[in-house]
């Protein structure tokens, strides 16, 4: 009885020393950007799912800018890929469609000079919120992810 006992620690003891896998992106996310050096905020919505190479996911982005009375604004669509490595989250993206400008009329303009937004972020031990950077060749900017809340019906 008494090696049971001492077998049952040992053994509890040994799976608490386990580390604890990371938890997964699949989901649904909201993100916004800090301001940067050009006053500009990145912000929007992601869905990533499972795919056979990691993760698959879509976003869409809002790229507003204060300059002068009013604010630049460009609204996109776009497609990733996500790979994670522990906590670590590689995310790129593609430009699919500028669904949006303000100015209005510039859409033409912008689907030939809107960079892709990509992401390096750390899942935290929750699984609830993302935090990184978001990157391109002219910009990079802390961001944070943070998972919707799932609705229960």
């Amino acid at each position: 009885m008494i090696r049971a006992l001492v077998l049952a620690f040992a053994l509890a003891g040994a799976a608490e020393a386990q580390p604890k896998k990371p938890p997964s992106p699949e989901g649904e996310w909201t993100f916004k950007s800090s301001v940067m050096p050009d006053e500009c905020v990145l912000s929007g919505d992601m869905a990533v799912r499972k795919s056979a190479s990691g993760f698959s996911c879509s976003l869409t982005a809002s790229w507003t800018c204060k300059t002068g009375p009013s604010p630049m604004i460009t609204n996109t669509q776009q497609t990733c890929t996500a790979t994670q490595k522990g906590r670590e989250i590689s995310i790129a993206s593609k430009v699919g469609k500028i669904l949006s400008t303000q100015p209005v009329g510039m859409e033409q303009v912008m689907q030939g000079n809107y960079l892709a937004d990509n992401f390096a972020v750390t899942i935290n031990e929750a699984g609830d919120e993302m935090d990184g950077r978001s990157f391109d060749p002219a910009n990079q900017a802390r961001i944070k992810f943070r998972r919707k809340a799932e609705l229960i019906s």
